[in-house]
């Protein structure tokens, strides 16, 4: 229990930098300064919800992985879209920036993730490769 609450912290503070770099990034280059500084602590709570969006549905057993990816990218555009419209962040012409901070937080997310995997996949074939050398020196002996 303690390991699945530290991982859904982790998860969810990883998530809230990703959208604070997203959004101040865009800002930035749209604007040319960061004027939401007050913006930064409803994205942390924002990163909390939707992790936990995302915990309940990697719940749901999906059998198409590309169906999992669109039903997590809908539901945390909702969740985004329900915020920003409750907290006032768009305006109803711009419901579109919704689909493309989310969509930029996700790829960046998802790749990043998908880094994390190899590495792991690398530790393991490495530490298969040690095991299947010392069985063959003790094969040997």
């Amino acid at each position: 229990m303690r390991n699945a609450v530290k991982e859904f912290i982790q998860s969810a503070l990883a998530l809230s930098a990703l959208i604070i770099a997203a959004v101040f990034g865009i800002s930035w280059i749209m604007c040319g300064y960061l004027k939401v500084m007050g913006l930064t602590f409803e994205l942390i709570a924002l990163a909390f919800v939707i992790t936990a969006v995302q915990r309940l549905i990697a719940a749901v057993p999906f059998k198409n992985f590309a169906l999992n990816v669109l039903a997590e990218y809908a539901a945390i555009c909702a969740v985004v879209m329900g915020a920003g419209v409750a907290l006032k962040w768009f305006s109803a012409e711009n419901w579109w920036m919704v689909f493309l901070y989310v969509g930029i937080v996700y790829a960046a997310g998802f790749f990043l993730g998908m880094v994390s995997v190899k590495r792991d996949v690398d530790s393991i074939n490495r530490m298969l490769e040690r095991r299947r050398k010392e069985a063959e020196q003790d094969g040997a002996n």
